[in-house]
């Protein structure tokens, strides 16, 4: 009889305890509205070089409510620099919830003929790797990616020319990704990321307009390290 009125304690003493937790999630649950965050205009826009930049405006609400006043905007345009922009617009609302939005910009030079296309798979016919005790590597016969965004500007796979990511086999994650500006005079340098101090990219394109034949010489100093490459086009 004890064993019959124990289960039968134990047995309200779980239902009462499943009945509490419910009702303190139901108690505890809330509703909240995230902030509609939308921009107008394009989401990647191309800029002259030396012109000015206008920002074609945003809009973000809650429900109703008009916050956009409420939206911070981080990142700029430079507008005497050919390069890669990114402007950032966040929005938070009530409970502390973020909504997020980007822009990419690109600053190109109309000087650069738009029928002038570098584009292709390169393939690193010379390559050499100086360490900071002046010990050479070479780890030629790697492939990078070289693709036109807009007049001068090419996206580039790897400004180390495959040097850890494909060499040393540590995979794309430790590859110098970038943006290439390649002006009139076919001269190479970063537009993006901005370089520190100890850093330098600096290039040329060789094109022949006899055989069509397209190389490209890097030379990137990042602290110590010296890379000396150069890239022949193959597709």
């Amino acid at each position: 009889m004890k064993k019959i009125l124990y289960s039968l304690l134990m047995g309200g003493l779980m239902l009462f305890a499943a009945t509490s937790c419910k009702d303190s999630v139901e108690d505890n649950s809330v509703i909240t509205y995230f902030v509609d965050l939308q921009l107008k205009g394009e989401k990647t826009m191309y800029v002259p070089l030396n012109t000015e930049f206008v920002e074609p405006g945003y809009t973000a609400y809650i429900q109703d409510e008009d916050v956009t006043n409420k939206v911070k905007v981080s990142g700029e345009v430079d507008i005497t620099k050919v390069g890669y922009y990114v402007l950032t617009y966040v929005a938070v609302n009530n409970d502390g919830y973020t909504s997020k939005d980007t822009r990419k910009v690109f600053v190109y030079d109309g000087a650069v003929s738009d029928d002038i296309d570098y584009s292709g798979k390169y393939q690193t016919s010379k390559a050499d790797y100086t360490d900071a005790d002046g010990e050479k590597t070479d780890y030629k016969g790697y492939f990078i990616t070289i693709e036109k965004v807009c007049q001068g500007l090419y996206s580039v796979s790897d400004f180390y020319g495959g040097y850890y990511s494909q060499f040393l086999g540590k995979g794309s994650r430790y590859a110098f990704t970038g943006y290439a500006y390649i002006n009139a005079s076919n001269d190479l340098s970063c537009a993006y990321p901005e370089l520190s101090d100890d850093e330098t990219i600096e290039g040329r394109v060789n094109a022949s307009e006899t055989d069509e034949s397209i190389t490209i010489t890097l030379s990137v100093k990042s602290g110590d390290e010296k890379f000396e490459i150069e890239l022949i086009k193959t597709e």
